[in-house]
């Protein structure tokens, strides 16, 4: 579960398979499933979300990622926080420890 200050409410992820997001209202603790779009193919995670699911108020989302040798998920949340647009320097460090991080673990 985490906190989106944007939107004053909780965010919950069960472990099974599927785009499903539940959103609490910080406020009034009613209960929903946020709309998502393109999140069908998520697969489950098999001990648990915990820890893998992060709220990244910089990027206006929240980061899902299932088990250690699968894809990192995005889920938009705050359209308004990703208009800033980021150091060229931040952008390449990005590319570059992504390219590195795909050959370690030969993805």
């Amino acid at each position: 579960m985490v906190y989106v200050p944007s939107i004053d409410a909780y965010l919950v992820r069960k472990r099974a398979a599927g785009a499903a997001v539940y959103r609490i209202n910080a406020g009034t603790f009613a209960v929903d499933m946020l709309p998502m779009t393109g999140g069908g193919s998520i697969p489950e995670s098999q001990n648990g979300v915990y820890t893998r699911w992060q709220y990244v108020p910089a990027l206006g989302g929240v980061v899902y990622v299932p088990a250690y040798n699968s894809p990192a998920w995005f889920f938009l949340i705050n359209v308004a926080a990703t208009t800033e647009k980021f150091p060229l320097w931040l952008c390449r460090l990005y590319w570059f420890l992504r390219g590195l991080l795909s050959r370690l673990l030969g993805v």
